[in-house]
């Protein structure tokens, strides 16, 4: 793991112990040892061990999957036993810089939190995503800053408070655990393609959207979250053709459902003569004498036969629009004269 040379510790101690009780926008210098991405579908507790100055990342895959993230924090034995020694936690958002590789970095954040262990050499801290913040968890401490959504990742780090920490205590690591705790609720993400299978932008497509019957509404992502468990899923866009899907919503993940746009088709009415052989666009058709079938929009060529006599026509048929198709045989009987 990459020091900071003993001269930059001391003053980012002396700096520290400056700005300790103001509040805003401050800078951040240390080693950047790297990000723990919370899975809500993976509520595994992350553990770390972290030593002075280490800044380590929290982000979220979703937001909306969680009420709270949980920070502990336990000093060392030989840092807890001192007396005369404080060691500070740091929460930090709205990070200026993000960073790619391990290593020192300097940046910029808003300051959220800042809780020194005095009697005790451990904490708890509770950051409320969608919880409530008002609610109070026994044993937990809430931020001084409660984070937004646009706050997230955020820094935590630990400092020394008030004077020159000894440089033999400086590998001692802090045992950090982050906890995610998270709400049942899982995500449909609306894929949509047209006819050529080219993608099509769900908010530009004027569409009405029903789950289990009930009216929804999907975010700026195409998505909407629901309970677990399997959903029927009404899909219903204006110009095409209705879908219904059974989807699977399963907690912490965001699945994607494929829907391809498919146009309303056109009806056609057949009437003729019984026996008379009816082929649209060159297919025989059986059976449709007296009913109505669909076609697909666009050029349509209709050929009816009886016998060795034909008889066809092309048509336009356009989206959801019925036409009439009536093959009538006049036929004359007249009494000739003897």
């Amino acid at each position: 793991m990459v020091r900071i040379p003993r001269y930059a510790f001391t003053a980012l101690v002396l700096t520290f112990a400056v700005l300790a009780p103001l509040y805003g926008t401050e800078s951040i210098v240390g080693r950047y040892v790297g990000t723990s991405t919370i899975r809500a579908a993976d509520t595994q507790t992350f553990e770390h061990a972290l030593r002075l100055a280490d800044i380590l990342l929290i982000e979220l895959d979703e937001y909306l999957f969680y009420d709270a993230i949980e920070v502990r924090a336990q000093l060392p034995a030989a840092v807890a036993s001192r007396s005369d020694l404080t060691i500070a936690v740091l929460l930090y958002g709205n990070l200026m810089a993000r960073f790619e590789t391990t290593g020192p970095v300097t940046t910029r954040g808003d300051r959220l939190h800042f809780e020194p262990f005095l009697e005790r050499g451990n904490t708890r801290i509770r950051l409320p995503v969608l919880e409530d913040p008002r609610i109070r968890v026994a044993g937990t401490t809430r931020p001084e800053r409660m984070p937004a959504q646009s706050a997230y990742p955020l820094a935590i780090t630990f400092l020394p408070v008030g004077k020159a920490f000894p440089e033999y205590l400086q590998n001692e690591e802090i045992r950090v655990q982050i906890i995610p705790h998270t709400r049942e609720i899982g995500g449909i993400r609306f894929d949509v393609s047209d006819e050529t299978g080219t993608a099509v932008d769900l908010a530009e497509l004027p569409h009405a959207l029903r789950v289990d019957g009930a009216e929804v509404s999907v975010d700026e992502l195409s998505r909407v979250f629901l309970q677990p468990g399997f959903r029927t899923v009404e899909f219903i866009p204006e110009g095409y053709r209705e879908v219904t899907r059974t989807a699977a919503v399963e907690r912490g993940r965001v699945r994607a459902l494929e829907l391809s746009l498919e146009p309303i088709p056109a009806r056609l009415s057949v009437d003729g003569p019984r026996g008379s052989i009816v082929s649209l666009n060159g297919r025989l058709m059986t059976g449709v004498i007296g009913s109505t079938i669909e076609i697909d929009p666009g050029p349509n060529l209709l050929r009816f036969q009886i016998g060795d006599r034909s008889v066809s026509q092309e048509f336009t048929a356009e989206s959801g629009v019925l036409y009439r198709a009536d093959l009538n045989l006049l036929l004359s009987v007249i009494e000739e004269q003897d």
